[in-house]
């Protein structure tokens, strides 16, 4: 397959990862999962961190047997957003490589433009995505400056070039009231809320305002997931307190967007109770606010 000419681009991988291309670095071939290939139960979302950076006009290679009396089958699928890449929602999903395609040179996806990649195995409803770690997304942004060279220091990288001064026309960093009017309680549907509320960006305020807890109001925290496994599973024993039951009154427990990379949020209460039964959950994916003069 012949490689166009490189655009200059910043990638960043679910877990992430960033970088630049250069201008006419050509393209590589990419083995998706390495020796392991397409396959039940590897973890790609660790292999796509440990083999980044990704460079547009990259070139995905996804390889796996034909289906067989001893094999499983599997499939490429693409999902339209984060938040069913998340849930693993098939039916979001367009397939893009056949049970058969990733036989032979395998099938090849081209990292043509700056956008949302969200990758899956489709096999089973959902069951690869879910239980096998058959998924990995890619996020790219483009940017201008070929000169521009660093390595995967977020802070050294912001302080660089998040923080230029800003012109009349750029948005300010804002204060979000996590769900709004609702504030932070059980049984109100924060996916949903993240989703319409959505995008935000990076340094961005997000204020949990919740009640102390007394007879007649059930106490909540702020957790946040290592893992988008952990937060799928609100197994709370991998998530860490950000805010206990009393910081949520007031102003709110507030945490800044200061990371370029998915947050999972929930309520930690009764063990994950809350945020299993009471949809106390959401994930947000903070964008990169433009720091350049809009035409």
């Amino acid at each position: 397959m012949k490689c166009a000419d490189g655009v200059m681009i910043l990638v960043i991988i679910s877990a992430s990862i960033f970088s630049a291309s250069m201008a006419n670095n050509g393209c590589r071939e990419i083995l998706v999962g390495g020796s392991q290939h397409w396959r039940f139960g590897y973890n790609y979302i660790d292999w796509a961190t440990k083999n980044a950076p990704f460079y547009i006009n990259d070139i995905l290679v996804f390889k796996y047997d034909a289906p067989n009396a001893t094999t499983f089958p599997h499939n490429v699928y693409m999902f339209d957003s984060f938040f069913s890449f998340m849930k693993c929602d098939i039916s979001k999903a367009t397939m893009v490589a056949n049970t058969t395609q990733g036989v032979g040179e395998g099938f090849k996806y081209v990292l043509q433009s700056s956008q949302l990649l969200y990758f899956t195995c489709g096999v089973g409803n959902g069951f690869h995505c879910n239980n096998g770690t058959m998924n990995a997304s890619m996020f790219s942004v483009s940017m201008g400056n070929k000169d521009w060279s660093f390595g995967f220091n977020y802070t050294d990288w912001w302080s660089r070039f998040g923080n230029h001064p800003q012109n009349k026309t750029q948005q300010q960093p804002k204060q979000i009231l996590v769900g709004g009017s609702e504030h932070w309680h059980y049984g109100y549907n924060y996916t949903d809320w993240a989703i319409k509320n959505a995008p935000f960006y990076l340094n961005d305020t997000l204020v949990f305002k919740y009640d102390a807890p007394n007879a007649t109001s059930f106490p909540h925290s702020v957790y946040m997931f290592k893992s988008f496994r952990s937060f799928l599973k609100c197994d709370i024993k991998k998530a860490k307190m950000m805010a206990n039951p009393m910081q949520g009154t007031g102003e709110g427990f507030k945490f800044v967007l200061k990371r370029w990379q998915p947050h999972y949020f929930a309520c930690g209460e009764r063990n994950g109770f809350h945020c299993n039964n009471g949809t106390m959950k959401f994930a947000v994916v903070p964008m990169f606010r433009p720091f350049w003069q809009w035409p």
